[in-house]
């Protein structure tokens, strides 16, 4: 029988000190799988959700914003230097511009059509709403197709010639009103990624900041299942120490539920947290508490009553 030894000392490893390695490596394990789980949460409900930053930020009169940098929200019609465009004879603060040729495409035997040439997006460089600068650069548009229409240029829409050229337009006319979502600060509303600006109206806006059936129906499992397993793994240390402590009151009735009761009491947890994710988030740092701090815990006071005995 082939004895172990430790690479440090030279000397045997007790089943012991091979047990306390195995659940300190299941329990890093199943913690990091617990954390993925929730960051993966936490930027779906609160990061990365531009609904919920709008739905959270203040509602300020545009005209008196007030000091400070905060998360604001606000509708008006715009001002100040707007597109011009010419084909149209219409002013705009967000504009798409797509130019089509008819002519032939690459199959010269086939029956000439409209071919797209060029395109481009603008935005008006200078815009306010009252008193609040609106950097559109840095923001997500809504309804940029709030308005449309197709201009020709030869003025034969119903029997277009060899060299024809339409102007297909799209964009945000700058007399409508804006919907206004983002970090105000110095008189400017930016904040990159969680900045809007929508034609629509503010209910609108929030539907088409939802998100999509297929993201919520993707993230959900995957968070299932990294919590699930996650628990699971936690479970051997935590069913270890139990044992280990069974004289203490409240341990020895946990001791008892052995491992079909724990894995149960697992599947609930895991979807339990990830069914009502928005809940989970508001109480994120208790639960990371309860879920990281406890295992790490047991595993210390385990390790450490080992090497006392």
């Amino acid at each position: 029988m082939t004895e172990q030894t430790d690479a440090g000392t030279g000397g045997p490893v007790s089943a012991g000190d091979s047990g306390a390695k195995r659940a300190a490596t299941l329990t890093v394990v199943g913690l990091l799988f617990v954390f993925a789980a929730f960051i993966i949460l936490y930027r779906a409900e609160r990061t990365n959700n531009r609904q919920w930053i709008a739905k959270k930020a203040e509602r300020v009169d545009p005209a008196a914003p007030g000091a400070g940098a905060r998360m604001v929200k606000f509708t008006g019609v715009p001002g100040g230097t707007f597109l011009d465009d010419a084909d149209s004879g219409r002013r705009f603060v967000y504009l798409r511009r797509s130019r089509y040729e008819f002519r032939r495409g690459a199959d010269a035997a086939a029956a000439p059509d409209w071919q797209y040439a060029s395109g481009s997006t603008e935005r008006a460089k200078e815009v306010r709403i009252g008193a609040v600068g609106i950097r559109l650069d840095e923001a997500e548009i809504i309804g940029g197709g709030a308005w449309s229409t197709t201009v020709y240029k030869n003025g034969r829409e119903a029997a277009p010639r060899i060299g024809d050229v339409k102007i297909s337009l799209s964009g945000i006319p700058a007399e409508l009103p804006l919907f206004c979502a983002g970090y105000f600060s110095n008189g400017y509303l930016g904040a990159g990624d969680l900045f809007v600006v929508s034609s629509f109206s503010e209910g609108k806006t929030m539907d088409e900041l939802a998100e999509t059936w297929v993201w919520r129906w993707l993230r959900h499992p995957a968070c299932f299942a990294l919590m699930l397993v996650g628990l699971l793994l936690l479970g051997g240390p935590a069913m270890r120490t139990m044992k280990r402590h069974e004289e203490m009151p409240v341990v020895r009735s946990l001791a008892r539920i052995g491992w079909p009761a724990y894995g149960a009491m697992s599947l609930a947890c895991a979807f339990l947290l990830v069914r009502f994710s928005p809940v989970t988030v508001d109480l994120i740092w208790l639960i990371l508490a309860l879920v990281i701090g406890v295992p790490i815990a047991i595993t210390v006071r385990s390790v450490r009553s080992h090497r006392g005995a």
